[in-house]
């Protein structure tokens, strides 16, 4: 009676469910919930519940419609990419009937490494793909009207019952040998698939070993204190004493005690006693042995080889976090590293099956007749490994995880295991590998340690700019996963092939040439895997224990080394220019902390020294000890450490007339901090400057802007020529996502009309690659104008008493006085009890524009009782003049504006307090000063072509001798008001939008609210960024370059995306193919929008602006004694040079374009309306 009950109930339910499927009329969207409803419902047993099932939720590679996540170790669904085993896609009316192929190729991108079914459905019908042998060759179609007889509805759906993924019986499987291995091949699945499992393994091991420092070893090792209090009391405190690679308990005062008895049967008794505890403490105490020996030895290790203090894991102290953070990291990785090599290694023949297939099913019997864990087995694999790969599996430090038996360290293990068995590591190549170091170390993190990846094709260029070939020696000392080393061995692989020369001998003399460090062992080990790939050749046709042997043969020619930080003198001492001399050790075991192919590899020198060394501030990292002493002629607190690897290549690494070619952070050539740097590098040859600035933000995964040196290690000639590469979105190949170099702008330039010293009236040598030989005279006429300094109020302010304050006048300095000069950054607030509730508003520098004061305040700032960090310019008021300004620190070009009583600002801008009027906010709209400050001024450069204006770069700003006050003003007051008159036109316009319904153009396209003939995308594929500004509208066609043509027949369609394109996404320096499709459409009032977009278009308030803003530049440029000329060509750099013309002042009516302007981001990127 009961299953006759629950037949009539599944039947109900099927019925009502797959009717209601069959009668959606409206959105796609409208489909999921019931998919999700057939998959939970307990009545029909599949056993999915609610939370395993995600709608409209992105894998990495898009979004699926529905995706069923399977539950992971700990009971609960895993989200993560990797484990999305049942992807659903569905489609309105008969579509999957009629192109189900055509779907699957389209959306089989969402496939990852769990995925078993990738399941199609329309209104009607449902299509099951199996993945079969590898394939996706396993499918199944039913009608949704035959689903609803329960008993076929069950031979449909019982093939993604939730029983089906349950990942214990997996893992049981797999213990026995039963599950697939070495059969997914990555270049099938995407690389991107990989390296989301690649993530979740990293994640997995870091959590584990994460929880067993931070949490067990804290439990273990405060066990231990308390077991020793009573000891402690008896015989005195005990102390931890390493003993070889293990720790000792040791009680110093038992000897003290023992020889205050006289009586001998009470000594022997207390001896005794002595003896018996120490046993009972040693028993009681062993399981906690690997927390102690992290605690009184790892760590302290660990700390001194990356030059901080030694920690402790019962202090909470920041600077032991950090410590124990780095240490869980490198253990981690360290792990992880080793099991990728074995991987590939057993793929490839190279060694015996460990880890995965019949390694694993042996284990398994083993480990349960003797109650071992998975660390054992890994124990055994790195013996096992050590015969081939020697250095990197010696026992290390980081071994102390194979000690510990923990169950769920334990069941990590054996799952990491299991996800790393199904590929094929014979298909994981290449570039890929650099792509599993990205993946294992967050973005967060990679920032922390400076680290950013470099492409092939840099690589590629600097060894080729460095005279690379075979015969070279080459180091890179940050070698991370070696793209340097393998190019250059690609390409003496390449040249030995052609000569018909590439055998064992040959390749063993090239890799004696290619030398590698990093401080990273992680890196290093996947270096050695991308080695062996570029020699697969020489291992094809041979058998097993031929490849074994060839790679025993071949493995210890590689000189790539991990563990030690390149910048550790380990010995050496820099000594001026006569080279080094080798220093003494501080004590006779000093050099046993040296690897000796480390050690060999860092005495050498070399004819070419390239890389991407870090990228960190020394001052925010603990540096080796005596580091700055060795390193004392470039040496600065806030030096990046790129300089001090730089500086080490061409005073150490690199042979005379060698070549050191480094990707660098743009401070090089431009940073106060570089100073010494600079000075050091005059001495030699730069022979070029890579200008990367443009192409950044889309090829380098980083938010500083890079550049490449190249330097030859010689004195330089007197008339010292050096070539400027400037590479523009030109030189980016979107479609094959490489830098072109051949498309770069080249132009030689002699190096002293590179230094902005001789513009700024300055001993500082900044380098700036953004100046051509036609700038040179027009820069120096500029530059001997006066300077905004020689127009600022001065003060003599009284050294004793800062309230004793006199305005400055042409006499000498009086006794006892200081000069200071009324041009300072504004209040740095000190948290906010830097701020009031009352008192006057104080804003920040995005708040600053031109004509006026924009955006909402901070808060309220009140003198008198408010407490800020540091003395602050604001205490002059009494002295302030009626000619104030404000200027923003950070910005493309300095941007100003007029200050008045009632406000006050924070430390993100400078307040210029002028001794006679001058109109700075307008004089700055003016391109000559723009033109002037970009090419000289600049500092602390950043990606989006902005920079830092520090007090110094504002005080090098030139002026005029003279200049008409009132006609500037007078031009001024007509250019605000055309910029009002533009954010007027287009306000009406916004508002229409804004309050109309809107739906996406994909949503307006997929619900068939904008018909499929209305509007063509074919031409613009996914992934592809292209400029905003670059975007054409013409001709109903929305065209940039080779990769975006859209067609847009329907006129009013057409119109309102051209507005679109043309204002709204002109905030975005790039835009897409997702972006455009998310552009909202007012569809039911389109025509409407249209109207008042033409409306706004015939005011021809534009036009009148730039009229203005070009009589500003003749009357400046000529006041700055510039020709005709010479105005005209900054002027037309301004449409024409690839930097300039991106530049624009701050004014607000550029950030009516529906975002805000894109120099000023604002609060949350608020309009300024």
């Amino acid at each position: 009676m009961a299953a006759k009950t629950d037949s009539v109930k599944k039947t109900n339910f099927l019925q009502k469910t797959i009717n209601e499927i069959k009668s959606v009329t409206h959105a796609e969207r409208d489909l999921y919930a019931y998919i999700r409803d057939l998959l939970t419902n307990p009545v029909l047993g599949l056993n999915w519940k609610r939370e395993n099932i995600v709608i409209d939720s992105s894998v990495g590679s898009g979004i699926p419609d529905v995706v069923v996540y399977p539950n992971g170790l700990n009971g609960k669904p895993n989200k993560a990419p990797y484990n999305a085993a049942i992807i659903f896609e569905g489609k309105t009316s008969d579509q999957v009937r009629q192109k189900a192929n055509l779907i699957f190729n389209e959306k089989k991108k969402y496939i990852q490494l769990a995925t078993r079914w990738m399941v199609l459905f329309d209104q009607t019908m449902i299509r099951f793909v199996g993945i079969g042998s590898g394939r996706w060759d396993e499918t199944y179609d039913y009608d949704w009207t035959d689903l609803v007889e329960p008993n076929k509805f069950k031979e449909a759906f019982d093939r993604i019952s939730s029983d089906v993924f349950n990942i214990a019986k997996e893992l049981e499987l797999f213990r026995k040998g039963e599950t697939e291995f070495a059969w997914i091949d990555v270049n099938f699945i995407g690389t991107d698939k990989f390296l989301n499992v690649i993530k979740e393994i990293s994640k997995l091991l870091r959590e584990q070993i994460g929880r067993l420092v931070t949490k067990k070893a804290v439990e273990d090792i405060k066990s231990v204190l308390a077991e020793l209090a009573n000891a402690s009391s008896l015989y005195g405190a005990c102390e931890f004493v390493p003993a070889g690679r293990d720790i000792k308990m040791v009680f110093p005062d038992v000897s003290k005690l023992a020889a205050k008895i006289d009586d001998p049967s009470d000594k022997i008794r207390f001896v005794d006693e002595y003896d018996r505890m120490q046993e009972k403490i040693s028993i009681l105490t062993e399981p906690y042995k690997w927390a102690l020996k992290i605690e009184h030895l790892l760590l302290k290790e660990y700390a001194d080889k990356i030059g901080m203090e030694a920690p402790s894991l019962l202090s909470s102290s920041e600077e032991n976090k950090k410590v124990r953070e780095s240490f869980i990291y490198e253990t981690a990785s360290f792990i992880l590293a080793r099991m990728l090599l074995i991987r590939f290694s057993e793929d490839n023949n190279f060694l015996e099956r460990y880890v995965s297939n019949g390694g694993i099913t042996d284990f398994v019997v083993f480990a349960r007749r003797f109650r071992q864990g998975y660390q054992f087995l890994l124990k055994e694999a790195y013996k096992h490994a050590a015969e081939l790969y020697r250095n990197l599996f010696d026992e290390s430090s980081l071994d102390w995880i194979l000690d510990v038996k923990d169950p769920a360290l334990n069941s990590t293990i054996e799952y990491c295991l299991y996800l790393l068995s199904e590929f094929d590591f014979k298909t994981v190549k290449g570039d890929i590998l650099s792509g599993v170091y990205d993946g294992f170390l967050e973005k967060s993190k990679r920032k922390a340690l400076g680290e950013y990846y470099t492409r092939p094709e840099v690589a590629r260029y600097i060894l080729n700019r460095c005279g690379y070939d075979f015969s070279k020696t080459l180091l890179d000392a940050a070698v991370g996963t070696g793209t340097f080393a393998v190019e250059a061995l690609n390409y003496s692989i390449e040249s030995m092939r052609v000569a018909g020369m590439l055998d064992k001998e040959t390749i063993s003399a090239i890799l004696d040439r290619l030398n590698g460090l990093d401080i990273n062992v992680f890196a290093i080990a996947l270096a050695q895997v991308q080695f062996f790939w570029h020699l697969f050749e020489l291992f094809q046709g041979k058998t097993k224990d031929e490849m074994r042997l060839l790679a025993s043969s071949l493995i210890p020619a590689i000189n790539l080394c991990g563990g030690q930080s390149s910048l550790d003198t380990a010995g050496i001492l820099f000594n001026g220019q006569d080279g080094f001399a080798f220093m003494e050790y501080d004590n006779a075991n000093d050099h046993t902390r040296y690897n000796p192919k480390w050690l060999r590899i860092m005495r050498q020198s070399y004819d070419i020294c390239a890389g991407n060394p870090p990228w960190i501030r020394a001052h925010r990292i603990k540096l080796p000890k005596n580091l700055e002493k060795h390193y004392a002629d470039v040496y600065e607190k806030q030096i990046d450490l790129s300089g001090l690897f730089l500086f080490k290549a061409l005073r150490q690494w690199v042979k005379p007339g060698g070549f050191a070619g480094f990707i660098l952070p743009y401070s090089t050539l431009e940073s106060d901090s570089a100073q010494k740097l600079r000075n050091f590098l005059k001495t030699k040859t730069i022979v070029e400057i890579v200008d990367m600035e443009h192409v950044a933000p889309r090829v380098f995964d980083a938010d500083t802007v890079p550049i490449i040196l190249i330097v030859k290690n010689e004195t330089p000639p007197e008339d010292h020529q050096v070539r400027i590469t400037v590479l523009t979105d030109d030189a980016y190949n979107e479609m094959d996502n490489i830098i072109d170099f051949t498309r770069a702008i080249v132009v030689n330039m002699n190096l002293k009309d590179l230094l902005t010293s001789s513009y700024r009236n300055t001993t500082t040598e900044r380098i700036s690659p953004k100046i051509y030989a036609e700038d040179v005279d027009i820069l120096n006429k500029i530059g001997n104008n006066p300077r905004i300094a020689s127009i600022v109020r001065k003060l003599w302010v009284n050294k004793r008493d800062s309230k004793d304050v006199i305005v400055f006048n042409s006499m000498s300095s009086p006794q006892g006085y200081r000069e200071h000069t009324l041009i300072q950054r504004g209040i740095e607030i000190g948290g906010t009890q830097g701020l009031s509730e009352n008192g006057l508003p104080i804003y920040k520098g995005s708040n600053v524009f031109p004509a006026n004061i924009l955006g909402d305040p901070l808060g309220y700032w009140n003198k008198d009782d408010n407490i800020v960090s540091s003395i602050n310019i604001f205490k002059y008021l009494d002295f302030f003049t009626e000619d104030v300004y404000v200027t923003r620190r950070l910005s493309q070009v300095p941007v100003a504006g007029r200050w008045n009583a009632e406000t006050v600002f924070n430390d993100t801008t400078h307040i210029i307090v002028f001794e006679k009027p001058f109109p700075l906010n307008i004089y700055l709209l003016s391109r000559i000063p723009q033109y002037f400050a970009f090419k000289t001024l600049r500092t602390e450069v950043m990606l989006r072509r902005r920079a830092v204006w520090n007090v110094a770069e504002i005080h090098n700003l030139p002026v005029p001798e003279n200049i008409d006050v009132q006609e500037i003003e007078a031009i001024g007051s007509r250019i605000f008001s055309y910029s009002n008159d533009i954010i007027n036109r287009y306000r009406h316009v916004e508002q229409m939008i804004e309050n109309s319904v809107t739906h996406t153009l994909r949503d307006c396209i997929i619900n068939n609210k904008i018909a499929l003939d209305k509007i063509n995308l074919t031409v613009f594929p996914e992934n592809i960024k292209v400029r905003s500004d670059e975007i054409i509208c013409r001709d109903n066609r929305i065209t940039s370059g080779l990769f975006m043509d859209i067609y847009v027949p329907d006129d009013l369609l057409y119109k309102y995306l051209s507005y679109c394109v043309a204002e709204a996404l002109s905030d975005n320096e790039y835009t897409d193919r997702e972006a455009f499709l998310n552009i909202p459409v007012p569809i039911e009032n389109l025509r409407e929008v249209v109207d008042a977009i033409k409306d706004a278009n015939l005011n021809n308030a534009e036009v009148n602006y730039k009229h203005e803003i070009e009589l500003l530049d003749f009357i400046v440029g000529k006041a700055l004694g510039l020709d005709d000329a010479e105005i005209g060509y900054i002027i037309k750099q301004f449409s024409e040079d690839p930097f300039l013309k991106r530049i624009s002042p701050n004014m607000p009516h550029l950030g009516m374009k529906f975002q805000a302007y894109r120099s000023n981001y604002g609060r949350d990127g608020q309009r300024y309306l």
